[in-house]
């Protein structure tokens, strides 16, 4: 089953009679996508003038697919935060004596899944209505729980595209950790070259950034939000290019005039293999698919500018690969084919014993593109404007909104 507001609206009248006595107050009810790791959300304003908290918004998912039992857990767990908003003020706002007089504060320490929102759940679980309330998803939830079919698709299309993976080179972090990890998407990524190519005050703090596609699950389910990172040690950096398999993109320059002084450049022989496994892949593929069209296609190894030029005769069963117009090697054509990444360790060991690779330096150039940058942590809420209470699944979030206003948010 999946949730709607209108089976929201029923059910909250429902259970306001049969557990609630009736008592709580009427609020709106909304969908919210928005919701990863919490499966719900009571939302409520704080008056600071007169200290009072006033319940407003219930807030779902039409994400998962459950049982309806399992719904009706999760809709009673927001009906506990609204009676507690309601009955209970004093829990989230707390009277200050002034010089000029009273005022009122936030409490700061309570939690919103103590002791007594246990005990509510403990009430309600006595009754055996077929369902129970936890201060947490409950492991019958977790298992009951499936992806709606339009969640499957989108999750489905994101595994396929895979996470795009900026490193952000940082000035003056050059000790241990130099390094801002990102993650975003494909479009996300343009808008983010936007931001960072735009504005001058980030060649203050950043040099380059260095983008990699990668498959790796654990990067795929890292949170996309391009606000957001994690610093990162050098050799930490590496490690997670190598194990991730993650695949070299291209390198936004932002402050030409730094020189990286870390030996941080470097590709090993194992990162080039990879490189030359896919173009070769690549650029067969273009040819094959086009070979009516074109005999022909190029290729410019990012970090060393190796140029190569992949030439196809299919009569004469032969691959030419030409190496920066001076060098070329021939490769026979029904071979390659049933080994391709055979051929990309002989390719590799050509170019090197050659010395067409001598300097690995990455490949400095700018990439200008249009579009701004992206909203980010639900469209209102901003990082350093809110105050985050507890843990990941049962947390509180508090967003002041004016100076009498302030909205607050329990999961």
């Amino acid at each position: 089953m999946i949730v709607t507001t209108e089976w929201m609206r029923i059910n909250y009248d429902k259970f306001n009679k049969s557990l609630f006595g009736g008592q709580l107050p009427m609020v709106r009810f909304a969908i919210n996508n928005r919701l990863t790791r919490a499966w719900g959300r009571a939302n409520a304003t704080i008056s600071w003038r007169n200290g009072t908290v006033t319940p407003v918004l219930i807030e779902m998912t039409d994400k998962r697919d459950m049982p309806e039992n399992a719904q009706d857990s999760i809709l009673v767990h927001e009906m506990i935060h609204i009676l507690d908003y309601y009955t209970n003020p004093q829990h989230y706002v707390t009277k200050r004596h002034t010089y000029r007089g009273l005022t009122y504060v936030s409490v700061r320490g309570y939690d919103s899944h103590g002791s007594w929102f246990q005990s509510e759940c403990n009430r309600i679980n006595a009754m055996n209505l077929g369902f129970t309330v936890h201060t947490k998803v409950a492991k019958w939830q977790s298992s009951e729980m499936r992806w709606s079919e339009k969640e499957q698709e989108k999750i489905n299309k994101k595994n396929s595209e895979g996470a795009i993976i900026g490193y952000i080179r940082k000035i003056g972090k050059t000790a241990v950790k130099p390094w801002f990890k990102v993650k975003t998407n494909k479009l996300g990524m343009r808008k983010y070259i936007q931001e960072i190519t735009t504005y001058s005050c980030y060649r203050d703090w950043s040099a380059y950034v260095d983008w990699y596609r990668s498959f790796d699950e654990n990067d795929i389910r890292l949170k996309n939000q391009t606000s957001r990172g994690w610093w990162t040690a050098s050799d930490e950096k590496d490690k997670q290019i190598r194990g991730h398999k993650m695949e070299f993109i291209e390198r936004t320059v932002i402050n030409p005039d730094f020189e990286d002084t870390e030996d941080v450049n470097k590709m090993s022989d194992e990162d080039y293999l990879s490189w030359f496994d896919k173009a070769l892949n690549t650029m067969y593929e273009k040819i094959w698919t086009n070979s009516k069209k074109i005999n022909q296609y190029e290729l410019t190894e990012p970090n060393s500018n190796l140029k190569v030029v992949m030439t196809v005769d299919w009569k004469a069963d032969n691959i030419n690969l030409n190496f920066n117009g001076v060098k070329s090697l021939n490769l026979k054509n029904s071979s390659f084919v049933l080994n391709k990444s055979k051929y990309a360790k002989i390719v590799y060991k050509y170019v090197k014993d050659n010395g067409l690779i001598t300097e690995n330096k990455m490949k400095n150039y700018r990439q200008i593109i249009r579009e701004a940058i992206e909203e980010v942590i639900n469209g209102e809420m901003v990082a350093n404007d809110v105050e985050v209470r507890g843990i990941p699944g049962q947390r509180t979030f508090l967003k002041k909104v004016s100076d009498d206003e302030s909205i607050i948010a329990t999961e």
